[in-house]
This record gives C-alpha cells, structure tokens and sequence, in this order.
C-alpha cells in the first residue's frame, strides 16, 4: 500500500496531516492529551469535539468522509477515494 503525506499547520502544534492511499485518504489532528475523554459527533457536515474540559472543537467534513473517531487526543477523518 502506497502513501503520500501532507502536513498543514506548525509542527509544534500537531497540525492536520493528510494521508492519500489508494481507495481513501485520511486526515489526522492531535489535539494533545489535555483533550481528556474526549468525544466526538458529526452534525451538518462539521465534526464538533468536546473536551473533558468543556472545550469545543469543530472540523469541516468533507464529502464523503466516515463517521470521525477520536482516541487519545488524536481525531481521525476517512474520506473514501
């Protein structure tokens, strides 16, 4: 299986990567382990992640992404190709 990588953001802030592979592509966020038991939900086309703290984050979806997951801090997004 073949992989391109992209990065968007500051390498220090864990930024959103980009993996392309053959059938989809997936995007990763590490929003860092403050995050607690995290959770996530898709409303609309845009995931909103809720914090332990209370803090929200929201990510637009794009088309055809699967249901967003959210483990250890680290929220993942599968868009088939």
């Amino acid at each position: 299986m073949r992989s391109n990588t992209q990065q968007f953001g500051r390498r220090d802030d864990g930024g959103l990567r980009r993996y392309d592979y053959e059938e989809e592509t997936v995007f990763v966020a590490d929003l860092g382990t403050e995050t607690g038991d995290a959770t996530v939900d898709a409303v609309d086309g845009t995931a909103i992640v809720v914090a332990e703290s209370g803090e929200q984050f929201e990510f637009a979806l794009p088309d055809g992404a699967r249901e967003p997951s959210i483990r250890n801090g680290v929220l993942t997004i599968e868009v088939a190709r």
